[in-house]
């Protein structure tokens, strides 16, 4: 009886993104994982937590309702059903400007604000794992991640984030240190890649993308 012999893996023919969307889908299934572990624990869905934590990381602290919704990439009527329930918990407050959703602003109560404090906690899983890696190869890991997070931007594909490399302030590649090539005009201090915000609560929207550019091609 002949035994066929397994075939050997091939690891040349196969780029490497499929791998890495792949690796990718099963840090978020974790992430998914804690996320509804730490929502429930705190008598919240992991919708209502998102809500808090798209409010806490906005730089006026409220938005409009669909701006919440584009945020979580969820319908109008998912994000106002999810907002009336946190009003009832008394975690965020609404103003309504004129009898139409599009005008309905949402912003955090002290209760909500603390709320959101701990809904965010669940990054703490996956800090003390990054920093396993060595200082070079997270500076690196981040750079990617924000070039991954400034193309789905630009697809529309999730909503915009107060990314240093998309605000006004923001100077590419004007210092000879290595370490800290970029500069902050609104701090003037100089900064690297591993310092890039994307969360910045004075982030400034640019519609000059030169700096944008001017970083892309140099972290090609």
């Amino acid at each position: 009886m002949n035994v066929q012999e397994a075939p050997e893996p091939d690891f040349t023919t196969h780029p490497p993104a499929p791998r890495i969307a792949d690796g990718l889908s099963k840090i978020a299934k974790v992430i998914r994982q804690q996320a509804w572990g730490e929502a429930w624990g705190r008598g919240l869905t992991p919708t209502q937590g998102q809500v808090l934590m798209s409010l806490i990381h906005h730089p006026e602290k409220r938005k409009t309702l669909p701006e919440i919704a584009a945020d979580l990439g969820v319908s109008k009527v998912t994000a106002c059903l999810t907002i009336q329930v946190l009003a009832r918990k008394r975690l965020v407050r609404k103003e309504r400007r004129r009898r139409v959703l599009d005008k309905l602003y949402v912003s955090l109560t002290p209760k909500g604000a603390a709320a959101a404090a701990q809904a965010s906690q669940w990054t703490d899983l996956l800090v003390p794992i990054i920093q396993t890696l060595p200082p070079a190869q997270q500076v690196e890991l981040h750079r990617a991640l924000v070039r991954l997070i400034v193309t789905l931007q630009e697809r529309k594909e999730i909503a915009v984030s107060q990314m240093c490399v998309t605000c006004t302030y923001f100077r590419a590649n004007v210092h000879g240190n290595p370490d800290a090539p970029h500069h902050c005009e609104l701090v003037g201090k100089p900064f690297g890649d591993g310092q890039i915000r994307l969360n910045c609560a004075e982030h400034k929207a640019t519609t000059n993308l030169v700096q944008l550019e001017r970083w892309r091609t140099a972290t090609a």
